[in-house]
């Protein structure tokens, strides 16, 4: 009767530790997964981040280059400006001159 209560116990403890290392292994498949997935949103951020980084150098190149266009057009502006009155200094010039011709 002895033995055969061990022999009980020993075949319960053995599907016990059936399961135990079942379950490890499905603790060691979920921590390989999550590794594995931890490591790809891993890459991805830092694609991601690369990517931001290269979009906010060209985001400052261009408003570099804004402000540059900017200052050209201002300074054209005055040129403009500055040459509409050298041409109406030398229209009334003209002006003067037919009238003192006539």
């Amino acid at each position: 009767r002895d033995v055969a209560a061990k022999q009980n116990e020993l075949a319960e403890l053995k599907l016990q530790t059936e399961e135990a290392q079942k379950s490890c292994s499905e603790l060691e498949q979920t921590r390989s997964a999550r590794r594995k997935l931890l490591e790809d949103r891993t890459a991805a951020l830092q694609t991601a981040s690369a990517r931001a980084k290269e979009l906010a150098e060209e985001l400052q190149g261009t408003e570099n280059d804004l402000a540059r266009a900017n200052k050209d057009l201002e300074q054209l502006q005055e040129e403009e400006s500055d040459r509409s009155k050298e041409l109406e200094d030398a229209r009334s010039k003209l002006s003067e001159v037919q009238r003192e011709m006539l």
